[in-house]
């Protein structure tokens, strides 16, 4: 038996769970749209502003845009796969568990962004993400370098690369040193 045939046999045991890739599908063409109204709004904010530093409409097209493109990749990517791989991901017992897990922490997030700082919560939240959401293996120093790195090196590239003023910390040794 051929890998077709093979897939096509494992589609059979998943019978009525053609709604899952439908749903995908037309969650994937969803998310295409929306990024390609963000590229479209943005284009009325400004690009750069006077002084040649990005404008209002900087973020909101490039993150259109990426939307855009990740979605037409990811709609691909369920276009070609078969039924069971659905079925697998959609019948996990705790998959709502870990959605709200990131929701929750997403919230926490936005809220201590301000009395935090962007550095304190967003180390916060990757190290709450890596350390729940992805496997350390016993290297939770991994988790522990990627977070910090990602929460510092993003303040320094919006604050230094692209003149975007995000909260600073309240923490008196990250104050000091402009974090």
């Amino acid at each position: 038996m051929n890998q077709t045939q093979a897939a096509a046999a494992e589609d059979l045991r998943v019978e009525g769970r053609g709604w899952v890739k439908a749903l995908r599908l037309a969650f994937a063409v969803l998310l295409v749209a929306v990024g390609a109204g963000l590229v479209i709004a943005s284009e009325d904010l400004g690009y750069l502003d006077r002084m040649g530093a990005p404008g209002a409409g900087f973020f909101p097209r490039w993150v259109g845009l990426l939307l855009a493109l990740l979605s037409i990749a990811w709609g691909i990517a369920e276009w070609r796969a078969p039924l069971s791989s659905q079925a697998e991901q959609d019948l996990d017992p705790r998959g709502w568990i870990r959605t709200a897990r990131f929701v929750l922490a997403l919230v926490a997030f936005v809220v201590l962004l301000v009395p935090l700082g962007y550095v304190t919560s967003s180390l916060a939240f990757m190290l709450f993400m890596t350390f729940t959401v992805g496997e350390t293996r016993g290297r939770w120093w991994v988790n522990v370098l990627v977070s910090l790195a990602c929460s510092v090196g993003a303040y320094l590239l919006f604050v230094n690369g692209l003149g975007v003023t995000l909260p600073p910390s309240p923490i008196p040794f990250l104050a000091a040193l402009g974090l």
